[in-house]
């Protein structure tokens, strides 16, 4: 292998090309590093800390900022009437559960054979939606009863935990003939 050393310029370790390399068309490249040049600090570790710092203290301060959002965004009543309404929320999951005889094995086979368990799941045809692939439709009758103020959400926009109890309500009423192949692995 023959080399044609150039120094490059500044302090920094002189560098090899290879005019022919044993990979076939490609340049060889070879750094020599002698006592005399000082090694150039690495950028990337020189900035790091600096990034992480820097990451850390936007991310406290945008909690800070959050927080105080929060806080003062909101009146007493509206607080109260939030901490109700999440009240509200969970005692009709509660119920949800209570009435239905599914187990949490069984619901996630049957999540898991309509969408692979992703909440967030779509049917090609654009019709079915989140872990049990509901259809609009179906959705919007089983919510009035159960959580109201999804009615007109798309169930994979809803959190997870609002579809299981969507199932659990619709398996209660009809039971897993709503689920033709996958109702089979209940």
């Amino acid at each position: 292998m023959s080399f044609v050393t150039t120094t490059s310029a500044g302090p920094y370790p002189r560098a090899a090309i290879s005019r022919r390399s044993p990979l076939v068309g490609t340049a060889h490249v070879r750094r020599e590093v002698r006592s005399h040049d000082p090694a150039p600090p690495p950028a990337a570790a020189k900035e790091l800390p600096m990034t992480i710092k820097k990451t850390v203290a936007r991310a406290a301060a945008c909690g800070v900022l959050a927080v105080t959002a929060l806080t003062t965004a909101c009146t007493p009543e509206e607080q109260s009437a939030f901490i109700a309404h999440v009240a509200r929320q969970e005692a009709a999951i509660a119920s949800t559960r209570s009435m239905s005889s599914l187990s949490d094995a069984q619901l996630a086979r049957l999540a898991s054979c309509e969408s692979g368990g992703n909440p967030a799941a779509v049917s090609k045809s654009g019709k079915y939606h989140g872990l049990y692939q509901f259809n609009q439709t179906t959705w919007n009758g089983v919510a009035k009863s159960v959580l109201p103020e999804y009615v007109g959400v798309k169930p994979s926009k809803a959190p997870s935990h609002v579809q299981d109890a969507m199932a659990r309500a619709m398996h209660a009423s009809r039971g897993r003939s709503p689920w033709p192949v996958c109702g089979k692995r209940i």
